[in-house]
């Protein structure tokens, strides 16, 4: 079998899974896809909530570990299983579906980027309950004078937040590091992936460096417009990019677009 380890990926105990599903609170009537099943932990607790799910496993030899351990749900249709790379793999996913997953780490931000920028069958998720790493949880989450390009296009999505704790020994291996279950909820009014790419092209303009907003988007915007987004949306375009409060890079996004900019 292939190295969870060299796969970055660990084993969740049944006591961290039931800890996901918690933090999920999930129905009988939600599509779920889980990334990185694993040997079932999770998948077995996503399915004893009546779930429909589809689960996408790259390590091919664990995929007979869990045909075996769930072949009855594989039978009547309420488990899908693809082996593939999740970044690969598009699944036929219905409108409200949502992500319940412990992730290989190194997939964490791409996953992300995927499920809230793509054009995907089913739309963006309406939910996530991932276990990452609690840095990267933490740093994913922002915070006010803090933010990342990644914490911006989840403050707009939704809230989103760490919700309940793990200890290193509830996966195999051990993890070296704290972990966390994070959940995302996203908002009803949330923009379109199609407007998030938009915001995604500022920002990696603007994160790009150790510059100012101002520095920064030169050549991307004006200083009218600058100072206008600055003055309306309450921030200043002299501060470092993650200053600027999440909110405010969408209606800057909207009106560069406009511009022919992003």
């Amino acid at each position: 079998m292939t190295g969870a380890v060299d796969l970055q990926q660990h084993d969740l105990a049944p006591s961290a899974a039931q800890a996901v599903i918690d933090a999920a609170a999930l129905t009988p009537t939600d599509t779920v896809l889980e990334v990185g099943p694993g040997l079932g932990a999770l998948t077995a607790a996503i399915l004893s909530r009546g779930c429909r799910l589809q689960a996408i496993e790259r390590d091919a030899a664990r995929i007979p570990v869990l045909q075996r351990r769930f072949a009855k749900e594989l039978a009547d249709g309420r488990l899908i299983l693809v082996v593939g790379d999740a970044m690969r793999v598009t699944p036929a996913l219905p409108e409200g579906w949502r992500a319940v997953a412990n992730p290989p780490f190194n997939l964490t931000a791409d996953l992300l980027r995927r499920w809230l920028l793509d054009d995907l069958p089913g739309g963006p998720p309406v939910a996530l309950d991932l276990v990452l790493q609690r840095e990267a949880a933490q740093k994913i989450s922002g915070r006010p004078g803090a933010h990342t390009r990644t914490s911006v296009l989840v403050a707009l999505v939704g809230t989103a937040r760490p919700v309940a704790r793990l200890n290193r020994d509830q996966v195999s291996p051990p993890s070296r590091v704290d972990l966390s279950v994070w959940s995302l909820r996203r908002a009803p009014d949330a923009p379109s992936p199609t407007e998030l790419r938009w915001v995604d092209t500022l920002l990696a303009r603007a994160f790009a460096g150790p510059h100012t907003v101002a520095d920064a988007l030169q050549g991307m915007a004006t200083g009218v417009q600058l100072r206008r987004q600055s003055q309306e949306h309450g921030w200043d375009f002299a501060e470092h990019p993650r200053m600027v409060p999440p909110p405010a890079w969408l209606p800057f996004a909207r009106l560069l677009h406009m511009c022919g900019k992003v």
